[in-house]
């Protein structure tokens, strides 16, 4: 980007790769071959749109980021509306503020993020707005929840357990108001959209792609019971001693996992301001503002907590702690802000919840100084990134691979790696997904279990990747899969000045029947 950042992450050009080649109409491929369903379906037509008017690289990619800053954008002046609903206007403020800075670098990642938390936020505001009190009368207020959870389903498949969470809420809540016919016919105005989505999801992915989840979901989870199996806390405690070890690595290890701070905080937050209200229930203080700001955010304090704790079950190892699965958590962290300095001006008042009107031009200069703070709090964060990338060459890894290739591989050359992502965008080669997440399900299936024989069959005869000695880096082993033909990788390229344990390189695969020895 302008500003030297490499603000796009590896799994976030799986993405950009895709959607170019679907706007070239080559179908939702990564490598123009092999269909695949690796990806959330609709932050992939978001990108295809970027493609649309440009194929060129770094064009697309400036677009893309453009395209993720407006959803952030957006997505902030939903969140300030939430809050705004729960708390005064410098409490909302502050809650933004926190919003802005725990959510802006996962939010221009290339991943779905942006789009996720932008619709997660629109599903907050307006439930919010028309279910925190009481059940709406209209129908049509029901019937854009349900379109707002379709899409936010479509945008991050596992947020299906917010629309669970939310349906139940608001069968407690009609049953009260309405009879058992009324309440089950405003159930269904938001059940029926979200379900008939979610249906034609399912149904399109098993017509062309031959399984109704995708395939990178699929993946992860065998990997995961792989990586589950192999754990020394699995064989010596079971699985419950593992996942409980699973679910508290991230408050133990706060300060080192510095990804994981945001869903940290946002878990604390929910549970925190929960067992504030249970140890002092008497307080008439207290009563008051549980009624204004907790007992409305219910829905989502209990999802925030459940999906961190079925990501943590689902998935296994580092697998579970990657950052853009959590955008809840951050909300919560960021609102559970605003509440809590709501709470404290509540008791410094002694309990009058009074919004005095001040002059109009104390509002504008608050608005301004808090412009200036966002921007340099912005400003602070990129120099700190790029002293970071100077600090941590390792982060270029796959960059310096890509470039290599552009220059030294044949145009016409079909190339395997595992780490398909940035190789894959900008080497400008023909890059073939070895570890399955946006390969065909054929792929998953069978063909990455003989790669030796896989190789042959696409043709594929070169490697590129991070290596250890001659065996690939990624979050789970896969040498046994080529151990059989390694005789037949020839080094070709290894680049300097990275960890000695490991680094880039390039390998020519022989034909078979000749080794790298001869």
């Amino acid at each position: 980007m302008a500003s030297g950042l490499h603000v796009t992450m590896e799994d976030g050009f799986y993405y950009f790769k895709i959607a170019q080649n679907a706007a070239r109409g080559f179908g939702p491929t990564f490598d123009g071959l092999h269909l695949t369903n690796g990806y959330h379906p609709l932050w992939m037509f978001c990108l295809m749109s970027v493609y649309w008017l440009t194929n060129d690289l770094e064009t697309g990619l400036f677009y893309g980021t453009l395209l993720q800053a407006g959803f952030m954008s957006a997505s902030t002046i939903l969140f300030y509306s939430a809050a705004r609903r729960l708390c005064r206007r410098h409490a909302a403020a502050a809650a933004a503020f926190g919003w802005v800075l725990l959510s802006y670098k996962n939010g221009l990642s290339g991943l779905e993020f942006s789009l996720h938390t932008l619709l997660l936020c629109a599903i907050a505001y307006f439930y919010l707005r028309w279910f925190s009190k009481a059940a709406p009368e209209r129908m049509l207020t029901y019937i854009v929840l349900g379109i707002l959870l379709g899409l936010t389903f479509l945008a991050r498949l596992d947020t299906v357990l917010l629309a669970v969470i939310l349906l139940a809420f608001m069968t407690s809540t009609l049953i009260k108001q309405h009879s058992c016919s009324a309440a089950l016919l405003r159930l269904a105005g938001t059940a029926l959209p979200f379900l008939i989505i979610v249906s034609i999801y399912l149904v399109l992915n098993r017509l062309l792609f031959g399984s109704l989840l995708p395939v990178s979901s699929l993946l992860k989870s065998e990997w995961s019971r792989s990586l589950l199996l192999n754990d020394p806390i699995f064989q010596s405690s079971g699985w419950l001693g593992a996942k409980t070890i699973q679910l508290l690595r991230p408050l133990a290890s706060f300060i080192s996992m510095n990804a994981m701070r945001p869903a940290v905080l946002g878990v604390l937050g929910a549970g925190g301001v929960w067992i504030l209200a249970l140890l002092l229930p008497g307080q008439v203080i207290l009563r008051r503002w549980s009624r204004r700001t907790l007992i409305p955010l219910s829905p989502f304090f209990v999802y925030g907590i459940a999906s961190y704790l079925v990501i943590m079950i689902t998935y296994h190892g580092s697998l579970s702690y990657a950052p853009w699965y959590f955008a809840i958590q951050p909300w919560l962290a960021a609102v559970t802000v605003g509440m809590l300095l709501d709470l404290l001006r509540d008791w410094t008042e002694k309990g009058y919840h009074v919004e005095t009107r001040a002059p109009a031009g104390s509002y504008r200069l608050v608005g301004l100084l808090s412009c200036i703070l966002m921007g340099t709090a912005t400003l602070v964060q990129v120099l700190r990134w790029q002293r970071w990338e100077r600090e941590n060459p390792e982060h270029l890894v796959l960059y310096d691979a890509a470039q290599w290739a552009k220059e030294n591989i044949p145009a016409s050359a079909v190339v395997g790696t595992w780490n398909a992502g940035t190789n894959g965008y900008w080497s400008e080669r023909r890059i073939i997904n070895l570890d399955g997440v946006v390969n065909s399900r054929e792929y998953f299936k069978s063909g990455r279990q003989d790669l030796c024989r896989y190789w042959d069959e696409l043709n594929i005869t070169y490697l590129l990747d991070v290596f250890q000695d001659d065996q690939v880096m990624t979050a789970v082993p896969l040498h046994q899969a080529y151990a059989g033909c390694i005789d037949r990788l020839q080094l070709i390229w290894e680049a300097d000045g990275y960890d000695p344990t490991w680094s880039p390189k390039a390998y020519r695969i022989l034909p078979a029947g000749e080794t790298s020895a001869e």
